[in-house]
């Protein structure tokens, strides 16, 4: 009998014990700052989005680690939503970890502070006063890419000129430099003068702007437009001092564009300051050819002109691609320096020709030539067969003639860029 009520007051006291408000522990981490401007990460990666930059001293609860990651959640912002994120275990140093008690419904008091003993230090010599080093500073790993606009995207403008050097086929060219062989194969007498001064369409000038979106911190797209323009003059004139005669030539051509370009960028970090981009796209060409030929003769009596006038529009297609080289000067700005490649080509060039005959002995004479084609050729002189243009509705024929086509002038080459880059996100 009495081992029956031992038993029951035993599970009685087992009961009761069971029904006390259990209390659970957990070990809480924290992490110190110990490098200025230290970096918070969206994701645990150093070379991922950038969230904000904290000062030294900062101490955070770690939610938890990842990796050489911790999980750390940010003060509220100004709207009040509180954001988590990622900050390196180069730039922190833990801090002796705490054990917090759990508090139960029914506890309000917060437990009791523990008291950390320092070890006995050994004693100093007389006079003398032993200071431990400080920890030496340790810094994040080096991060080859920053992105300033919180998810990776960056919208802003390029704004640059550049410097053409034309290459390519040209047919001005090759006109002009037949002309100058004809006139340096002419034998003339020895009181005649000939003037002989072909320029060459080389040289161009250009520049514009592109708005551009970064979707991705390596890479980007552009939309952009500009103008391009190259130009050449050219003369020659044969002088007779005997009898004060002269024959000559001028001709003025040109060829202008304005390009309405689409361009993919791949950005490559090469510093925090400092990054390429490679880059390469197509683009519609609004272009202009015009060709202006004065041809004269002068005596002491007389004189006469005939000027042709012609300006032919063209919109092709053309190819581009560059290297470009970026360095930060401050905050949203840039300085751009690299070259650019591009292809583009006019042929089938077709428009009415304007022709003024003037003279000291007749009235002025305007003739229209309506749907006249722009074509290289090549003429015949004394043997010998030189590159020339002629323009007119169909194409020159006859066995004074060879190599008819429809002349090509190109806008292709290498050009020197230079600008900057605004950045307004």
């Amino acid at each position: 009998m009495k081992s029956t009520k031992a038993l029951t007051v035993f599970l009685i006291l087992s009961l009761l014990i069971l029904c006390v408000p259990g209390k659970s522990w957990a070990r809480k981490l924290k992490i110190k700052v110990v490098v200025d401007n230290t970096k918070v990460y969206f994701e645990p990666d150093l070379a991922g989005n950038v969230i904000t930059n904290v000062p030294a001293g900062e101490v955070y609860e770690v939610q938890k680690r990842t990796g050489d990651f911790y999980e750390v959640n940010l003060p509220p912002d100004e709207h009040g939503f509180m954001v988590s994120g990622y900050i390196h275990k180069s730039a922190v140093e833990e801090l002796e970890s705490e054990d917090v008690k759990e508090k139960t419904e029914e506890e309000t008091s917060p437990p009791a502070p523990r008291k950390i003993t320092k070890p006995p230090q050994p004693p100093s010599p007389a006079g003398k006063v032993i200071t431990a080093p400080p920890p030496p500073e340790r810094r994040p790993e080096p991060v080859a890419y920053e992105s300033r606009g919180g998810k990776g995207v960056e919208i802003g403008f390029r704004l640059f000129g550049d410097f053409l050097f034309t290459m390519g086929t040209n047919d001005f060219n090759a006109f002009a430099e037949g002309m100058s062989e004809r006139l340096e194969s002419i034998s003339v007498p020895p009181w005649c003068s000939v003037t002989n001064n072909w320029g060459l369409m080389k040289q161009g000038y250009g520049g514009g702007g592109e708005f551009y979106v970064n979707i991705l911190p390596y890479l980007g797209l552009a939309f952009g437009a500009g103008y391009i323009q190259q130009k050449a003059e050219t003369e020659f004139e044969v002088r007779d001092n005997l009898f004060m005669t002269s024959e000559g030539m001028q001709l003025f051509t040109k060829v202008a564009a304005v390009p309405l370009t689409f361009s993919l960028y791949f950005n490559i970090p090469a510093g925090r300051i400092m990054k390429f981009s490679l880059y390469g796209g197509l683009g519609l060409y609004l272009s202009n050819v015009e060709w202006n030929s004065i041809s004269s003769f002068k005596s002491s009596t007389s004189w006469a002109d005939s000027e042709q006038t012609w300006n032919a529009k063209s919109n092709p297609l053309g190819f581009h691609g560059g290297l470009n080289l970026e360095f930060d000067i401050a905050g949203a700005f840039a300085f751009i320096i690299g070259f650019n490649g591009r292809v583009v080509k006019f042929t089938d060039l077709t428009a009415d020709m304007i022709e003024t005959l003037k003279s000291s002995t007749s009235p002025l004479v305007k003739n229209i030539y309506p749907n006249a084609t722009l074509w290289y050729c090549e003429t015949q002189l004394s043997g010998k067969w030189y590159s020339s243009i002629s323009i007119s509705g169909t194409p020159p024929s006859g066995t004074g003639f060879r190599n008819v086509r429809k002349a090509e002038i190109s806008l292709g080459g290498i050009a020197l860029v230079a600008g900057f880059k605004i950045r307004i996100k």
